[in-house]
């Protein structure tokens, strides 16, 4: 997918039901292939959700994504801190939607104080997805 042909389009749930627009997207830092969309769902689009464009396709109408309306916006609400999308909350999201894609990549460079709830100045936790700006 181009990221000027998702910027804005409309975004249909898996069974064609219009789900919102995308307001954002998230590229990976390391191979800067977009990865991730917010939608503006709601009334106005006043709430965002972020939604994987794994499994996602360009249809004539906008882009079609593998889940349904209703699962959208019940996916965790997530901040996204100085424009990139922190670990996590990018766990939270890949749990959510049932990703495995990396879980892994997550694993190895997940600090070992983390599990305990700690950190300490010299863990920063690496970001890897961060907003596309046109």
């Amino acid at each position: 997918m181009r990221l000027t042909e998702i910027k804005d389009c409309e975004v249909y749930s898996s069974d064609g039901e219009k789900i919102g627009k995308v307001d954002e997207i998230f590229v990976d830092d390391e191979t800067s292939q977009p990865e991730w969309v917010t939608l503006g769902t709601g009334v106005f689009g006043a709430s965002k959700r972020f939604v994987p464009l794994d499994g996602a396709s360009m249809t004539g109408a906008g882009m079609r994504v593998p889940f349904t309306k209703d699962y959208v916006k019940d996916a965790p609400d997530v901040d996204v801190d100085e424009g990139y999308l922190d670990d996590t909350a990018e766990m939270q999201l890949y749990e959510y939607y049932g990703l495995r894609r990396g879980f892994a990549e997550q694993e190895m460079r997940r600090p070992t104080s983390f599990e305990s709830g700690t950190t300490t100045s010299d863990e920063v936790a690496r970001r890897r997805y961060r907003r596309w700006v046109d």
